[in-house]
């Protein structure tokens, strides 16, 4: 047995739950994101919340939970993922999009860093928070080159100080207060989400992310992704396909977030 194969036992001796929010991709995710997952041992139940009629699929496995969130999707948006909490048996939770072509070893390797540090909330695309003269921000290492010439980023880099606040719910595993506590204290930036964002509750993971670490203390896990990780082609259409308004919402609903749970970064 070589090491990978004995990382993955490990790993498998775990159990999660998974969740995910079916919009426009159900062919995708019979054909491919489904099955990928019932292959993993790991992987105890999976649970689907379908936002629009037109796309809803009966369940195809025992282990597949399909719900009619029609109605739900209208007040709840993509908050519908973490409201499905209410399904979840296990203490570990995966959460993917539906545009995520995944493999299993990708969901072997969240589940093998979790079981190493359960406490904490592990993905695959991290956020940075960081300081500039315009004030807090928040981005990805591919965009930081926009602030070699600013002096406040330029200290914080040079301390070491850029870590990821946040992994994005793409593709995460978190532990399930994580998902307890955003329901219970989401109506503190309900308001906001409400003026704001498109689609409803763009930046729940913002908030999630956020409200973990202002209660824990603890930043969480990036991980380098085994195998690349790779897209649907239509991913495009999604809720960053509006692009100067999707980052200039979240980057103002990052800030709003952090003022209000009075959280320094």
């Amino acid at each position: 047995m070589d090491e990978r194969e004995r990382r993955f036992r490990r790993a498998e001796c775990m159990q999660a739950d998974a969740i995910i929010l079916n919009w426009n991709r159900p062919g995708h995710l019979l054909r491919h994101t489904i099955p990928t997952l019932l292959d993993c041992d790991g992987i105890r139940h999976i649970i689907v919340s379908h936002g629009k009629e037109d796309t809803y699929f009966e369940s195809p496995d025992p282990r597949v939970e399909c719900h009619r969130h029609f109605d739900l999707n209208a007040v709840h948006g993509l908050s519908l993922r973490f409201y499905c909490r209410i399904h979840v048996k296990t203490d570990a939770v995966l959460i993917l999009d539906d545009d995520q072509i995944i493999q299993a070893d990708h969901v072997h390797q969240l589940l093998e860093s979790y079981e190493s540090q359960p406490e904490r909330i592990h993905g695959f695309y991290p956020r940075y928070a960081f300081h500039s003269l315009q004030g807090i921000n928040y981005g990805w290492k591919e965009i930081m080159h926009k602030y070699v010439l600013d002096p406040l980023f330029i200290w914080q880099f040079v301390r070491g100080r850029l870590k990821p606040c946040m992994v994005l719910t793409a593709m995460m595993i978190a532990p399930k207060p994580a998902l307890d506590a955003f329901w219970s204290e989401k109506h503190r930036v309900e308001y906001f989400v409400k003026e704001h964002s498109v689609p409803l509750w763009n930046g729940e993971d913002i908030f999630l992310n956020l409200l973990y670490l202002a209660r824990t203390g603890l930043l969480p896990v990036a991980i380098e992704p085994c195998v690349a990780l790779l897209k649907t082609p239509e991913s495009h259409r999604g809720i960053s396909g509006n692009k100067p308004f999707h980052g200039t919402y979240r980057r103002a609903f990052f800030r709003h977030v952090c003022e209000t749970l009075s959280l320094r970064l």
